[in-house]
């Protein structure tokens, strides 16, 4: 997984069933992007906004995520 964390972008990281897990939002191109441990997609979507985003952050928290960007 490649992603230069800017402005523009929003990443968590999480373990789940002892799984390393990475999401990436681009509030550019309002894409979500899901990965394993091994950097394979596990799910994308596109056309995810911000008031939508905030709803699936509070999912990932509550999964034990943590933020990964400086805000």
């Amino acid at each position: 997984m490649v992603a230069i964390l800017s402005d523009d972008v929003i990443a968590w990281i999480w373990v789940q069933d002892e799984k390393l897990i990475k999401a990436i939002y681009h509030k550019k191109h309002k894409t979500l992007v899901i990965f394993d441990e091994h950097d394979e997609v596990l799910l994308k979507r596109e056309g995810v906004d911000e008031s939508q985003i905030k709803k699936i952050e509070i999912l990932f928290l509550n999964c034990g995520a943590q933020r990964m960007d400086s805000t």
